[in-house]
């Protein structure tokens, strides 16, 4: 089966919780779990610093 998860997953995984999830990623074959570009993309962008021209 193949999971598309999509950024709130992705925090919860990275803070540990649930231990479901953890259990359910971990024994997922990589190659079955995919992150939507577009979710992706706005974070990228989020962690560019702004520059402002005065």
């Amino acid at each position: 089966m193949r999971y598309l998860i999509d950024t709130n997953v992705c925090v919860k995984y990275l803070n540990g919780e649930p231990i479901a999830l953890q259990r359910r990623l971990q024994a997922t074959d990589l190659e079955d779990i995919a992150v939507c570009s577009t979710e992706i993309r706005p974070c990228s962008i989020a962690q560019q610093p702004t520059t402002t021209n005065h």
